[in-house]
């Protein structure tokens, strides 16, 4: 059996390692889902314009997060993969800043 992993993915590891002497990977305490066509056409949006929060863990960094994540750090996501990503590549000291839409409206959420 064999797994592969991004090489980039593999150097920020090692060197986080190497500086740091452990890793650590970014949390914000949601479980997220692709926005499919469906899910965009109830919430009046496009399909592939944000993911949704699904369930959000109680006093976890995001238990005030909207309901659909539009950007991470000003970076549009559509993808949930992508912003798995963005996310357990973050700092866990510094902010993440997340552009979230809840009730139609969009407000920034700044989360650590």
């Amino acid at each position: 059996m064999g797994f592969a992993i991004p090489s980039n993915l593999a150097r920020a590891i090692a060197n986080q390692s190497i500086e740091q002497g452990e890793v650590t990977r970014g949390y914000l305490g949601i479980v997220i889902q692709q926005l499919t066509p469906d899910l965009a056409k109830s919430f009046d949006m496009e399909p592939g314009q944000g993911i949704l929060v699904a369930q959000v863990a109680e006093d976890s960094p995001a238990d005030k997060a909207g309901s659909i994540i539009l950007q991470v750090n000003h970076e549009e996501i559509g993808d949930a993969a992508a912003f798995t990503r963005e996310v357990a590549r973050a700092d866990r000291k510094k902010r993440i800043l997340l552009l979230v839409r809840e009730d139609g409206m969009q407000r920034f959420v700044a989360l650590q």
